[in-house]
C-alpha cells in the first residue's frame, strides 16, 4: 500500500473511530438539561451540509447535481432516509440512553453488525446470492454479538441492556439497507452524499419539532456537533473515497475495520467512568473475524465490499 494511502486511511480510521464517543460525550456534557439526540442529529447534519455545500461550490462540483433526474433524486432521497436519518436516529438514541458504565461500548460493538446486515439487505433488495461463506460469517458475527450482550454467560436469557442493544442493532440494519440501496442506485460520491445529508436534515428537522429535550447546543456542544458532522462525516468520507481510489476496496475496507477498536479506545479515554468488559473485546474480535471471512475466497458477494463503516 502506498504511504499516502496508508496515512489517509489511518486518519480516516481515527476520525470515524471518534464519532460515536464524541457524540455520546456531547449529549452527556451536562448532568441535567442534556442536548437531545434529535437536536444533535439535526445540528450535525446542518453543519455537515453547510460545509459540504461550500466545498462543492468552490470546487465546481455543484453542477453534478444537474445530472440527476428528479426520479433518480427521489431514489437517493429514499436511500438517504435509512443512512442519514434512521441510522443516526437509532445510534444517537442508544448513546443517549446508555447510562450504565459499560453500555456505551456494548452499543458501539453491536453497531458493527452492519456488514452482516448489508449482506442480508443486498440479498433481499438487489437479489444478490448469499454464499455459504457469507452465511457462516453471519453466524460468527451473531455469535460475537451474543458474547458481548451476555457477558460470557451463555446460559443467560435476559440481556443487561436490551433497549440499548435493540437501538444499536436497528442502526446497523438501517446502514445495511442504505448500503444495499446505494449499490443499486449509483451516484457521484460528493453530490450523492449532499443529497443524503439534505434528506436527513429535512427529516430530522421535522422530527425535532415534535420531540422534547433541549434543542440547541451550547458551549462545547457546538464543537461536538461540528466534529461528528463535518470532521467525521464529511472529511472522513472524502478521505474514504480518496483511499479507495488509490488503494483498492478490499485492502482499505479491511483496514477500516480497525475503526471498531479505535472506537473502544476513544470511549475509554473520553467518557469518564466507562468500563469495557473483557467479553466486549472478545466479542468484537469474533465479529471482525466473521466480517473478514465474508470478504475472502471465491464468489464473495459484492456487498462484502461495503461502502465503508458507519462512523
Amino acid at each position: 500500500m502506498p504511504r499516502r494511502v496508508l496515512i489517509t486511511t489511518l486518519v480516516m480510521i481515527v476520525l470515524w473511530g471518534s464519532h460515536f464517543p464524541v457524540a455520546t460525550l456531547t449529549m452527556k456534557a451536562r448532568d441535567i438539561d442534556r442536548l437531545s439526540p434529535h437536536a444533535l442529529l439535526f445540528h450535525k447534519l446542518l453543519l455537515a451540509g453547510t460545509c459540504l455545500f461550500l466545498i462543492m461550490l468552490f470546487t465546481g462540483r455543484l453542477r453534478e447535481l444537474r445530472k440527476y433526474s428528479w426520479s433518480y433524486i427521489g431514489k437517493l432521497v429514499f436511500a438517504g432516509v435509512f443512512g442519514y436519518f434512521l441510522y443516526y436516529f437509532f445510534l444517537f438514541g442508544a448513546a443517549f440512553r446508555a447510562e450504565p458504565a459499560d453500555a456505551v461500548a456494548e452499543a458501539a460493538i453491536i453497531n458493527y453488525l452492519f456488514p452482516m446486515c448489508t449482506l442480508l439487505a443486498s440479498a433481499a433488495i438487489i437479489g444478490e446470492k448469499l454464499t455459504v461463506r457469507a452465511v457462516v460469517s453471519g453466524v460468527i458475527c451473531l455469535g460475537g454479538a451474543y458474547i458481548v450482550v451476555c457477558r460470557g454467560d451463555f446460559t443467560q436469557v435476559t440481556f443487561s441492556h436490551p433497549r440499548i442493544d435493540l437501538l444499536a442493532l436497528l442502526a446497523a440494519v438501517s446502514w445495511g439497507i442504505f448500503s444495499a440501496l446505494g449499490r443499486r442506485w449509483k451516484h457521484e460520491p460528493l453530490s450523492g452524499m449532499f443529497i443524503f445529508i439534505m434528506t436527513g436534515l429535512v427529516v430530522s428537522g421535522g422530527v425535532l419539532l415534535f420531540t422534547g429535550g433541549r434543542r440547541y447546543p451550547v458551549g462545547w456542544e457546538f464543537y461536538g456537533a461540528f466534529h461528528v458532522g463535518f470532521i467525521c462525516n464529511t472529511v472522513g468520507v472524502i478521505l474514504w473515497f480518496q483511499a479507495l481510489k488509490h488503494g483498492g476496496a478490499s485492502l482499505v475496507g479491511n483496514l477500516a475495520l480497525l475503526t471498531a477498536f479505535v472506537n473502544l479506545l476513544f470511549i475509554r479515554l473520553l467518557l469518564p467512568g466507562q468500563t469495557i468488559h473483557w467479553t466486549a473485546v472478545v466479542g468484537l474480535v469474533i465479529i471482525i473475524l466473521g466480517v473478514l471471512l465474508s470478504r475472502t475466497g471465491k464468489g464473495v458477494p459484492a456487498a462484502a465490499e461495503v461502502t465503508g463503516p458507519p462512523e
